[in-house]
């Protein structure tokens, strides 16, 4: 066990032992073992070094200690973290803590599997370095909070990216089931600091279950009263997924404007269900998203649920916007009746909702008019095409919930808002050779015909 360790033959024996001797630029190669690699509790840091492991994922690292490793840049370097599989040996609270104090750093994260680590990935990066999450899962993490907690947790103002990662099998439950206090959140994804930019490009969070939580939602979240949070997720899928709201709270309080956004774009969202809480103290969820700005953009809704309504801005100088979506069953918590877009108190003075089909009939209480409902016999009228017809899905796999040939909706989207490199949910092209653009999240893919042989 004597440095510099630079060959196979003259490994460090121990990751501290490579720590220790490593300079800012180096990376250090961690070779499979039938064993896991114990990371101490006091934890690993080095600024400006890169951790590799395998393509496969084969090298693990268990942790204990309340930060593992930190993951520090240092000015004009690109620092890694790559193949590995990371458990929890006991007690571990964060599996990285990515922290940056100098600027125009990248800071990547990538090839991993987290599990059962609660906050397994904490930025503390100033705003204008990057940090990406690339092809990464966290998959069954159970931790209970008695305040903010999360599996990635934007502690300071970041620019964070994620990009073909999932999400799958979390639970999160706060100690008590009482209304936690201001400056809490809990959800696999918490936004703690005002003017943190994050995006998610094709990933998917499945079975997520968070419960006792007042200030919390399924998927992202921000604590009060962080502000100016601009979320986008653009082909992700969001299922099964349950919470003490339905899908998000970016907003802090319905009469002020917080300046958080929210946009989806080619995103499904189904069975995605607030729970009907029974502990005093608790709240059943009165909205599916609360946020000062809403975008959803060729998204699909179906079987989700809320207590309230589908959108509550986060003030009335808020906005929401959605072209070319379906809303599909959307219902109360009981699953017995309808729920509207918007409720009339908070009704946002700049709404746009154009070109979206909303399947159940029209609440008395509707203040946001949708393009197209159903009539009596549950067919949809397109005017000004003269198009007539019913809302019909695949129903088959791989994508179920694409439209069929037959369908109503197909070709009736708003193309302008879309480019000819442009894809859907699942990679196909959005833009017809026609130029039209189907409602949801999925374009319809027309079968191309080859050369016809014909026996006799």
């Amino acid at each position: 066990d004597i440095p510099p360790y630079d060959t196979p033959e003259t490994a460090a024996r121990s990751l501290e032992s490579a720590v220790n001797c490593a300079a800012a630029g180096d990376v250090i190669c961690v070779a499979s073992s039938p064993e896991p690699y114990a990371v101490s509790a006091s934890g690993l840091e080095k600024r400006g070094v890169s951790y590799e492991g395998s393509a496969d994922r084969s090298v693990k690292l268990e942790i204990s200690g309340a930060k593992a490793i930190t993951l520090a840049s240092e000015s004009d370097r690109t620092v890694t973290f790559s193949g590995f599989t990371v458990v929890n040996g006991g007690g571990a609270a964060c599996a990285l803590d990515v922290d940056s104090s100098a600027s125009s750093d990248v800071l990547a994260v990538s090839n991993c599997l987290f599990t059962g680590i609660a906050n397994a990935v904490q930025f503390n990066t100033p705003s204008d370095n990057e940090v990406l999450i690339a092809d990464c899962e966290f998959v069954n993490v159970t931790n209970t909070f008695s305040s903010s907690g999360g599996i990635v947790l934007v502690a300071q103002p970041t620019s964070l990216r994620m990009v073909r990662t999932s999400f799958r099998d979390c639970s999160f439950s706060f100690s008590t089931e009482v209304r936690v206090p201001e400056g809490s959140a809990l959800a696999p994804v918490v936004i703690g600091a005002t003017g943190s930019a994050v995006t998610a490009v094709d990933c998917s969070f499945r079975g997520i279950t968070v419960t006792g939580a007042y200030l919390s939602s399924t998927v992202i979240s921000a604590e009060r009263p962080v502000r100016n949070v601009i979320s986008t997720f653009d082909r992700c899928s969001f299922l099964d997924c349950s919470g003490r709201h339905g899908f998000c709270r970016l907003a802090s309080d319905v009469t002020q404007d917080y300046g958080n956004t929210l946009t989806l774009r080619n995103c499904l969202l189904e069975s995605m269900r607030s729970a009907v809480p029974t502990t005093p103290g608790s709240a059943t969820a009165q909205f599916f998203f609360f946020a000062n700005g809403l975008t959803l953009e060729n998204c699909t809704l179906v079987d989700c649920r809320a207590a309230g309504n589908v959108v509550l801005p986060g003030s009335n100088i808020g906005s929401v916007n959605l072209r070319n979506t379906i809303i599909k069953d959307m219902l109360n918590v009981e699953g017995t009746a309808a729920i509207p877009l918007c409720v009339a108190a908070y009704r946002p003075a700049a709404s746009a909702i154009e070109k979206t089909l909303v399947s159940t009939a029209k609440p008395a209480d509707e203040q946001t008019p949708a393009t197209w409902y159903p009539d009596g016999n549950g067919n949809y009228t397109d005017a000004e095409r003269g198009v007539v017809g019913k809302l019909v899905f695949k129903a088959t796999e791989p994508n179920p919930l694409a439209l069929a040939h037959e369908s109503f909706g197909r070709g009736l989207g708003d193309a302008s808002i879309w480019g000819p490199a442009d894809v859907d949910l699942v990679g196909n092209l959005r833009l017809s050779k026609k130029g039209t653009v189907d409602l949801g999240c999925y374009e319809y893919l027309k079968l191309k015909l080859g050369l016809i042989i014909s026996v006799h």
